[in-house]
């Protein structure tokens, strides 16, 4: 058994200053070894419209190509998949992204559980949740099920999830409208 304490802040905490966002354009979409799809909103549709937020999401996935017959192989592909989006899920009903630049995160613990062989490069439906966060941590739970709606993973994890503040200017300037020029 494990146990790490909780810190006594409510939600997701602000904390900054810190480098920029991976030294990348936070802009920049993920393009890599495992094709994703997500259905409904991506976290920063939740900035620009709160009533998206929510504490959940799915996500379609697959490898991208086909994979030779080895268990293990897809095992531990869908391994290094599932951290992928987890802790969106966070982030969506918090109406914060990865790609605003002032959230960063990393995941304390991850398990995973493996109930079925499946294979990685066909099309799985990751469904996932969070039920709670506190302390700076987020909890995200998901399942992995395959087309015909079999569970094969299920999987846990926790993640810390840090803010920068804006400065008090900076802020007011993005929420109040500029005054028009006389002509």
């Amino acid at each position: 058994m494990s146990a790490s304490p909780a810190n006594p802040f409510k939600g997701l905490v602000p904390y900054g200053p810190y480098d920029e966002l991976f030294g990348r354009d936070a802009g920049q979409m993920y393009r890599g070894p495992i094709d994703l799809r997500h259905v409904g909103p991506l976290t920063f549709d939740t900035i620009a419209d709160p009533s998206l937020r929510a504490t959940s999401n799915l996500v379609w996935l697959r490898a991208d190509g086909d994979l030779p017959d080895d268990p293990l192989l897809h095992v531990c592909l869908m391994t290094y998949a599932s951290d992928m989006t987890l802790l969106d899920s966070v982030l969506l009903a918090h109406g914060r992204s990865w790609a605003d630049g002032e959230t960063s995160g990393a995941s304390l613990d991850h398990a995973m559980w493996f109930h079925r062989p499946f294979r990685a490069d066909r099309w799985l439906l990751y469904a996932q949740e969070s039920p709670a966060t506190s302390g700076a941590r987020g909890l995200a739970r998901g399942e992995l099920f395959t087309q015909d709606g079999q569970l094969v993973v299920s999987v846990v994890q926790e993640g810390l999830i840090r803010t920068t503040r804006r400065p008090v200017k900076e802020q007011a300037e993005k929420e109040l409208p500029r005054p028009q020029a006389a002509t």
